[in-house]
């Protein structure tokens, strides 16, 4: 699957499941590269942390709309982002973190196993 234009949602078998809040996405298994399972742990972690902004968002701004919104982003890259379409980068996550504290938390705890 190496493919130059990595797109997360692409690892999972039904691609609508990525970043669904209660979403438990099959992953594909037909993977044998190092680089098809980095950008797989890659794609499970944004698809993770997806939920967690999502929940977050739910809880503090109700939509998507009101958190682009209120915080001067792009409605259409955060939408793209939080389904997958496009990769999340560190201002991503790190906006994130300024404006819903707490959801790095997630992040943090998984960077930890890895290292572990």
């Amino acid at each position: 699957m190496s493919d130059s234009k990595y797109v997360p949602r692409d690892f999972c078998t039904d691609p609508s499941m990525f970043g669904r809040r209660g979403g438990r996405p099959q992953w594909r298994e037909d993977l044998t590269s190092s680089t098809d399972l980095d950008q797989l742990a890659a794609s499970q972690a944004q698809h993770r942390y997806a939920q967690q902004i999502r929940a977050f968002i739910k809880g503090r701004f109700r939509t998507v709309r009101n958190y682009s919104d209120m915080n001067e982003l792009n409605y259409a890259r955060i939408s793209r982002m939080l389904r997958g379409e496009i990769v999340m980068t560190l201002v991503d996550v790190v906006a994130a973190e300024r404006m819903l504290p707490g959801v790095f938390d997630l992040l943090k705890e998984r960077v930890g196993r890895l290292g572990a």
